[in-house]
């Protein structure tokens, strides 16, 4: 199934689960394609503040930094045009590599592209099972970022994950 398949089936789910009825199909499908083109552009998205500051001073320590996202294809196009693909070393998008996180599969490329070991490698994402728990099982080191700064269920027991409410400060833990 194609990435714009997926998606338009996400979106007509959506308006059934909603309640949705009695659309015409020509006007749905106009729907999913205005949306479909419209997240395939930057607007829709931000970059927070702190990115491309964090970014750059990852990369002039000569630390390898790369993405790995549970998107479709339009996503490595999104990043290089809201100003992030000049910091990355390599972007892997799991539509294109048929795996995704939390896989071993994915982490293992990742490791592979950056040439380290996983003792060696930090992985940070805000989602706990994806982000947090798939590193950790490969032997990476994993940071939760919570925007919300809501870290009381982190870094408060041994078994808790560890936290950050915000990208700069990967830069204490490199």
């Amino acid at each position: 199934m194609s990435c714009r398949t997926w998606w338009e089936k996400v979106i007509l789910d959506t308006f059934h689960c909603a309640g949705i009825t009695g659309v015409d199909q020509k006007q749905l499908q106009r729907v999913c394609t205005i949306l479909y083109e419209k997240f395939a552009t930057p607007e829709p998205y931000r970059v927070y503040p702190e990115s491309q500051d964090t970014l750059l001073a990852l990369a002039q320590r000569g630390i390898k930094l790369g993405i790995i996202s549970n998107s479709d294809d339009r996503t490595e196009h999104l990043i290089k045009e809201l100003g992030l693909g000049s910091y990355m070393d390599f972007i892997i998008i799991s539509a294109l590599e048929g795996i995704e996180k939390p896989s071993h599969g994915i982490f293992e490329k990742a490791l592979r592209l950056a040439g380290t070991s996983p003792q060696q490698a930090l992985h940070v994402g805000d989602d706990y099972q994806n982000d947090y728990q798939g590193p950790i099982l490969v032997g990476m080191h994993a940071l939760l970022i919570d925007r919300k700064a809501n870290t009381s269920s982190c870094n408060s027991t041994k078994d808790s994950p560890l936290c950050i409410s915000n990208l700069t400060q990967v830069l204490d833990w490199v």
